[in-house]
């Protein structure tokens, strides 16, 4: 049977592209941590897997960027100097361009005090390094599936090609999570030091910026607390800080406000032990 290039194109595309969600999903897990409020969601492994199928996408962008660059739909099955080049640089270019926009723009989303941030940029390390490692592995499985006369080769040499890939993509993406998920409880390991922070009383569904149509900041902080949690948003560092059992009392008269709390930060939270207005 003949395999028209068509085909094998579509069918490069939709195995890069299977393979990056499957990766990405792993990845979203292991970092959720690093992200308010993802790490205390009902259905987490839901909301995981709808960022993997964004991230998918954004692995296809980087696939495009070398076929148009390289002129070969097949470039990546040979990784030279330049292709690694390629993927470094679109990598880093789609990391940090998403997260700039989503976070510090948009304010679609927001970081706990835990996850490492690139310097002058005020973005995190963790979804950075994900665009980068995640398509250069989803690539590097592609090309060993799809190696020379893979379409004639017998059933039983294609199972053992797939245990190979298999094998080497488990080992490259273990190492990788066990690279991100430290992160998440690093500053658990030593007893911090009590700290002041300045910020406006805000709640965990609104974050850093509040809804549309929810009326003043007070009002809606009030409002969305009501099924959530406040928090202390940091807009000057893009940060957001749970707060504990004691400081969701003290903060109910502070919602909507500039303030000073005063407490210990562990992982995410900020164990209050007083809130003072800022005029």
């Amino acid at each position: 049977m003949v395999v028209t290039q068509q085909w094998r194109i579509g069918r490069t595309i939709l195995l890069i592209y299977a393979i990056a969600v499957l990766l990405n999903y792993v990845w979203e897990l292991a970092e959720s941590p690093l992200y308010v409020g993802i790490g205390q969601l009902q259905n987490i492994w839901w909301h995981c897997g709808i960022a993997a199928i964004g991230d998918g996408f954004l692995v296809l962008i980087i696939y495009l960027a070398g076929w148009l660059v390289f002129r070969d739909p097949y470039c990546f099955g040979r990784l030279d100097w330049r292709g690694c080049l390629l993927i470094l640089g679109a990598g880093l270019f789609v990391g940090i361009g998403i997260e700039f926009l989503a976070v510090n723009i948009f304010r679609l989303w927001a970081y706990t005090p835990t996850m490492p941030l690139l310097p002058g940029l005020g973005v995190g390390l963790a979804p950075v390094a994900q665009m980068v490692i995640l398509p250069a592995l989803t690539f590097y499985a592609v090309a060993v599936w799809q190696g020379n006369g893979i379409y004639e080769t017998s059933m039983k040499n294609k199972r053992r090609k797939i245990m190979r890939i298999v094998s080497r993509m488990l080992l490259l993406l273990v190492l990788g999570v066990v690279l991100v998920t430290p992160l998440s409880g690093h500053a658990q390991k030593t007893k911090p030091a009590e700290r002041t922070l300045t910020g406006f009383v805000s709640d965990n569904q609104c974050g850093l910026k509040h809804m549309p149509g929810m009326g003043d900041d007070k009002s809606c902080a009030l409002m969305c607390a009501k099924n959530g949690k406040f928090v202390l948003a940091d807009q000057d560092h893009k940060r957001v800080y749970q707060l504990d059992k004691m400081g969701q009392e003290k903060a109910r008269e502070f919602a909507g406000q500039k303030v000073k709390v005063t407490g210990r930060i562990t992982s995410k939270t900020i164990r209050v032990t007083a809130i003072e207005a800022v005029s």
